[in-house]
């Protein structure tokens, strides 16, 4: 593989190949499997989607009680005031403190979109750093964050057709 190549396939990842899958990526491109180097270069590749969930949809989810319940009470709770664990957080995550505010209201939205018709889009990236920020500050909630997250998130997987462009052009 080229360097030309070497960096088309990187731009493609969106990260830098290591050693390993470059030659691994060689012996594949040399034999013309194309497809086996799309599904290599795919794995754990995933991209948001919309994805909208209620209240009634989380206490369906396939984790501990406690976990979920957890989730539903800082949700809930923070309609009513701003949590003592936010602020600390946000400001350990690096968020501006101008941004806090902000953030507040936006976690004591999340729990009226979840009872509301429409649910909450647990497909944005808003929602999914909200929800690491409440895993972080609030561990008995983080197996439910978790689990609320892959529901907004799909395979992104490459083509192989991307792959034989960058070496047949």
């Amino acid at each position: 593989m080229t360097p030309s190549q070497q960096a088309s396939l990187e731009g493609l990842v969106g990260r830098s190949l290591s050693g390993v899958e470059i030659a691994a990526i060689d012996g594949h491109i040399e034999a013309g499997d194309f497809g086996v180097v799309a599904e290599m270069l795919s794995a754990g590749r995933s991209r948001l989607v919309p994805y909208y969930i209620s209240e009634r949809g989380v206490r369906a989810m396939a984790v501990l009680p406690r976990h979920r319940h957890a989730l539903l009470c800082v949700l809930r709770d923070a309609v009513q005031q701003t949590p003592a664990w936010l602020i600390p957080t946000l400001t350990a995550a690096g968020i501006p403190a101008e941004d806090h505010a902000a953030l507040a209201d936006d976690l004591a939205c999340a729990h009226r979109w979840l009872l509301s018709a429409e649910g909450l889009d647990v497909g944005t990236e808003a929602v999914q750093r909200m929800l690491d920020l409440i895993a972080a500050a609030v561990p008995e909630a983080a197996p439910a964050c978790a689990a609320v997250q892959t529901m907004g998130l799909e395979p992104d997987k490459i083509h192989h057709s991307a792959i034989v462009a960058v070496f047949r052009g």
